[in-house]
């Protein structure tokens, strides 16, 4: 995703496109084979635009192995939460402050990437599951 990691301060409270960098498509909500997400054009209309916001909600890290790292629920515009089961992505109908205990519904918001997680990538981000660490 090319947005600048410093975005990781400022992403609680408002709503967000996110665009491939290789790929300049969007994440949307719009079902593809298993999975509640496919990647998509620029939206053309008010609905696939609905489809294509993101709304970010910090939890809280302070009491675990790695309290540097911020951690999300992210949710659509139907407030639903995005949670990864059985290696695939569903929406979920659980309130926020549920999920934020859910591990399903938790988010890693990571600046590195696989060869340079030692030092920080300015220039990208990605979304991972805290289970992969």
């Amino acid at each position: 995703m090319g947005v600048p990691s410093r975005l990781g301060d400022r992403l609680v409270g408002h709503t967000y496109q996110l665009v491939g960098v290789q790929s300049g498509k969007n994440l949307s909500a719009t079902a593809s084979g298993d999975s509640a997400l496919s990647i998509a054009d620029t939206p053309e209309t008010l609905t696939d635009t609905k489809k294509q916001a993101w709304k970010f909600t910090q939890i809280d890290q302070s009491d675990t192995e790695r309290p540097g790292l911020k951690a999300y629920v992210i949710t659509n515009t139907d407030c639903k939460v995005l949670v990864a089961k059985d290696g695939t992505n569903a929406f979920s109908d659980e309130s926020v402050e549920d999920a934020k205990s859910d591990p399903a519904a938790r988010w890693i918001f990571d600046t590195c990437v696989l060869s340079s997680c030692y030092r920080p990538v300015w220039r990208e981000f990605s979304f991972r599951k805290s289970g992969r660490f």
